[in-house]
Parts: C-alpha cells; sequence; structure tokens
C-alpha cells in the first residue's frame, strides 16, 4: 500500500544586518540630506510621526527604524499553484523614492505553502535578530540600535499576527474595544466611540488568557503575539490600519458596488440602473488620464479585476466628475468626506490642523454611511477607516502603510 503524501512546508529567512548596512551605505549622503529636508520643511514622514518620535525621545545615539510589510504573491508559472508569503523590510531613513524602490526591499523571510503562514514560526527568527539588533550595530565607525516601527498587513494576517479573533467575531477590531454586532447572523460595526486598545494593558491581557487553562479569548485577545518579543514596539499602534485593502480593495470598492452595481436594494429607487450604467461607462471612457498615471482606466463591467492603484484614481480623479449629477447631494456628499480624508492623509505635509480635519470629516462619515445605507454594511473595513486618521499621527503619510506594495508575480 502506498504511503499518504508528505505535505511540505517551506520557511526560508534571511539575516538582516548585512542587508541594512549594504542599503544604508549605498544611501547615506541622500539619508543625511533628506533628514535635513525633513526638518526645514516639516514632511510629515513616518520618522516625524508620535511612534518613531516616542522611541527618539527614549534613547540616545543613532537610531534606524524599520517597516515590515507582508502579503501573499502568486505564484507565475508555479505547477502546484502554492503563493509564496514574502516578509519585506524597508528602511525608513531612507527618503520615500528609494524606500519603496524595489531594488532596496530586505527580505526577511519566505514561506512557499498553500493559505496563511504560521505566524509565531515565521516571525521567530525575525523577532529574535530584531533583538540583537536593537542592542547596536555597527556601520563603519558609528553604532545603530535597530528599531522595528510597523508590521503592515491585511486584516486577516493582522488579527493572527496580533493574536485575536478575526473580524468575524466579537472584539475583532485590533485597535480598539469595538464589540460588534450580530446583523442578519453577520458581524457588523455600527458607528460609535469605542474605546482604543493600549499596549501595556494588551500585552497584560495576553499573558493572563496564555496562562488560564482554558485559553478563553478575553476581549478578542486569544494568546500571545510572537511581536511582544520586539524591544519598543508598540503592539496597537505598530499594527496599523493597511490603506491599500481598508481604503481602496475595501471601501471604495464596497461603494461603487452599491451605489453602481446596485448591491443594496434599498437604493433602487435612486437610479435606473441601466442606464446610469451605460452613462458612466462613456464617461469612463471617454477621460484622458495624465501619463503619469501607471494604469489606463478599464471599463467600469471589468471593476471585479480593478487593482488597489485603479480604485485609488476611481477614488481621488473619477467618481466626482462620473456620478455628481446621478446621485442625491447626501450620497455624492458622503463619498466626497472619505475621498477629502484620503487625498489629504497621502500629502507629504500634514499639519496638525489636518488631522482634526480629516478626524472630524471621517467621524461624519461613518456615521452618515450607516444613516444611508443602514447596520447592515456597516462592515469591518467602514469602521477600520476611523482608525485611519491616527494612522495619519503615529506614522505619517498613508502611502507609508502599505501591504501590497510588494506585492508581484513570483517566478517558482
Amino acid at each position: 500500500m502506498d504511503a499518504a503524501p508528505v505535505r511540505m512546508i517551506f520557511l526560508i529567512t534571511f539575516p538582516l544586518e548585512q542587508q541594512i548596512r549594504d542599503i544604508y551605505l549605498k544611501y547615506s549622503q541622500q539619508t543625511i540630506k533628506y533628514e535635513k529636508q525633513i526638518e526645514e520643511n516639516d514632511i510629515s514622514d513616518i520618522n516625524r510621526g508620535l511612534l518613531a518620535r516616542s522611541i527618539f525621545s527614549r534613547n540616545t545615539g543613532r537610531i534606524i527604524t524599520l517597516s515590515a510589510n507582508e502579503d501573499a504573491a502568486a505564484g507565475y508559472k508555479c505547477t502546484n499553484k502554492k503563493p509564496i508569503y514574502p516578509l519585506f523590510v524597508t528602511v525608513n531613513n531612507l527618503p520615500p523614492k528609494l524606500r519603496f524602490d524595489q531594488n532596496n526591499l530586505i527580505l526577511a523571510s519566505l514561506w512557499f505553502n498553500k493559505g496563511k503562514p504560521n505566524m509565531a514560526l515565521f516571525h521567530k527568527k525575525f523577532v529574535l535578530e530584531l533583538q540583537r539588533l536593537h542592542n547596536g550595530m555597527q556601520i563603519e565607525a558609528q553604532t545603530y540600535k535597530i528599531v522595528l516601527l510597523q508590521c503592515c498587513l491585511d486584516s486577516i494576517g493582522r488579527c493572527e499576527l496580533f493574536c485575536s479573533k478575526q473580524f468575524n467575531g466579537r472584539y475583532g477590531c485590533t485597535i480598539c474595544m469595538h464589540p460588534g454586532k450580530l446583523v442578519c447572523k453577520q458581524m457588523k460595526y455600527p458607528y460609535q466611540r469605542a474605546k482604543l486598545r493600549e499596549d501595556v494593558t494588551t500585552r497584560r491581557l495576553m499573558i493572563q488568557v496564555e496562562e488560564f487553562e482554558t485559553r478563553e479569548p478575553r476581549f478578542g485577545i486569544k494568546g500571545l503575539s510572537v511581536l511582544v518579543g520586539l524591544p519598543e514596539f508598540d503592539i496597537i499602534k505598530g499594527l496599523p490600519v493597511d490603506y491599500t485593502h481598508m481604503a481602496l480593495l475595501g471601501i471604495t470598492r464596497t461603494i461603487w458596488e452599491i451605489l453602481v452595481e446596485n448591491s443594496s436594494g434599498n437604493i433602487q429607487r435612486l437610479r435606473n440602473t441601466s442606464i446610469v450604467k451605460k452613462t458612466i461607462g462613456d464617461r469612463f471612457t471617454s477621460m484622458r488620464l495624465p501619463s503619469s498615471f501607471s494604469r489606463r482606466m478599464r471599463k467600469p463591467d471589468e471593476y471585479l479585476k480593478f487593482k488597489a492603484s485603479e480604485w485609488e484614481t476611481i477614488l481621488l480623479h473619477c467618481i466626482y466628475p462620473c456620478l455628481a449629477d446621478l446621485l442625491p447631494a447626501t450620497y455624492m456628499n458622503n463619498v466626497m468626506m472619505f475621498a477629502t480624508v484620503v487625498f489629504l492623509l497621502l500629502e507629504l505635509n500634514i499639519s496638525r490642523s489636518t488631522l482634526l480635519k480629516c478626524q472630524k470629516l471621517m467621524d461624519q462619515f461613518v456615521e452618515d454611511f450607516e444613516k444611508l445605507y443602514g447596520e447592515s454594511f456597516m462592515l469591518y473595513n467602514v469602521h477600520l477607516s476611523g482608525h485611519l486618521v491616527q494612522n495619519g499621527r503615529n506614522l505619517g503619510a498613508l502611502r507609508n502603510s502599505l501591504s501590497s506594495r510588494m506585492k508581484t508575480e513570483t517566478v517558482c
């Protein structure tokens, strides 16, 4: 009798120290020049956010901060169709153009198997090396302390890494204590101002759950996250909302499906769907975007295939001229409140007054969204939008917190 096939899981880890050293030395002059520009022009980059400033205030000497980004990369020309799940690292001290250049990404780990990886195993070597590098790393004659500021994932991966319930369970938000509400047997998040989670109390709660014999979850926490071993890592603020999945592939697409594809039965009164879709299609095809845009607009009928960059173009540039005269003002105003906040939070210079304005607009957007579409459309992504402005305070512009920047086709 033939033996059952063995399920193979491959995990490859790569040392960080030499990769960090090589990149920092290669761009040392550009980094020094950029640090001066940040101070002179008050640029709201990641090392100027509240999270980085709190670390700098507690330490003396030189510090290099890192961001980790992870998301599944679809296998290309791969016989077994298994995705590769990479863990990439960027050096935050570099200027953004160099920081996000694919040639300057640091590869920390690769998980090769179907589905999400075992988060504790996948991050173990990564955490251990960062513990060692936090004590100091030599670059030429200088000693640098290495600190991880954030780890950006989609909502499913963030809950797994945080070791909490998913967003379809009670207390599924990793940022606040919103309990959620069952609506038609599905977990929804009606508008309310819930208490924010804190690093110290969350770590204490994780330890308590870990020590319980029953391991019964408390306030959504199921155990100890592997990230609690990272020195100076904030377990709440260091796991930010992912702009790509939440705002673009999440809310913008949801709004499009409700208003254009008519996925909500309670807004049939707004339009003759077939006529309006033809009008929108004609407007899309007549648009001529500048050459600086990475993608040309596809027909609305192909919206299920739209990438994040296309949804960003629709939200910031196309949705108003396409829909403004086809929707009641209350619906259009709600969309534009969200678009305004996203636009402002993508800017390099974000003032305190801008952040206050954005928070007010975002709170109004979430509250009005529930009034317009009902509790059944109060999805987890809509709830997360209320935390987007806090991302700006902690980590600067929204482009600093992307998981899918790293998603590329992989030959295996």
